[in-house]
């Protein structure tokens, strides 16, 4: 009887391993980011968070006449402009110069507009006191 029981035991540790195996995998395949969204993260993000350009704010990806066609892309990846550096490498590789394209094309599609959240607390700064300073008073009328 405890060899059956034994034998079972092992059949259920060996069914619930390898159904965690396969949950894992496709977990990981999940959220495993797209070619184009990695070359993005290691080459446009440290200025364009978000599609925005924080060099020059009203230069912003997501509204750029340079994604009107791949072909435009590439000839604006190949060259310098101003402080932007030149991505020969990716505009050289149609995989990735396509899968980079695609990235930034759906990152026009995406809303990024946040709704300014109010502070909870509005001081009057003429009774807010620094630290090690004596807290102000109003003046008695």
């Amino acid at each position: 009887m405890n060899t059956k029981l034994a034998g079972q035991f092992l059949l259920i540790s060996a069914s619930a391993a390898a159904l965690a195996t396969a949950w894992s995998a496709s977990d990981s395949k999940a959220k495993a980011p797209n070619r184009g969204e990695t070359l993005y993260m290691a080459n446009c993000e440290a200025c364009h968070m978000q599609g925005k350009n924080v060099i020059k704010p009203d230069k912003e990806i997501v509204t750029s006449s340079k994604l009107a066609s791949e072909s435009l892309f590439q000839q604006y990846l190949s060259e310098k402009h101003g402080y932007m550096p030149a991505f020969p490498d990716i505009a050289a590789k149609d995989r990735d110069l396509r899968a980079l394209y695609k990235y930034v094309r759906r990152l026009k599609m995406q809303s990024w507009a946040y709704e300014p959240k109010e502070p909870d607390v509005i001081h009057d700064p003429e009774k807010v006191s620094l630290p090690n300073e004596p807290e102000t008073s109003s003046p008695q009328e």
